[in-house]
């Protein structure tokens, strides 16, 4: 499958890829990775994007089961950021 192709390369920024890999870390209970993922998801959708509301209620959802207070730190974010400069 797709994911399954894709999954090795934690670098991915294919929204498809980021999308269920998120539902898929959710379903196992692995809350900071699917935060990790909807979170990147998030910073690559344009604005008014009518994925945006579905991308924040998911990542909302994660970090509530996983009791967290914000997404994990994501180096390879920080790090495409950085390059856009």
């Amino acid at each position: 499958s797709l994911l399954e192709s894709k999954k090795v390369n934690a670098r991915t920024f294919e929204p498809k890829i980021l999308l269920l890999g998120g539902f898929i870390a959710y379903q196992k209970g692995e809350y900071e990775k699917a935060a990790l993922y909807w979170n990147r998801l998030k910073s690559i959708v344009p604005p008014n994007d009518p994925m945006e509301q579905m991308i924040d209620a998911n990542l909302a959802e994660a970090l509530k089961a996983g009791n967290l207070s914000a997404p994990p730190k994501d180096i390879v974010l920080e790090q495409a950021d950085k390059m856009k400069r």
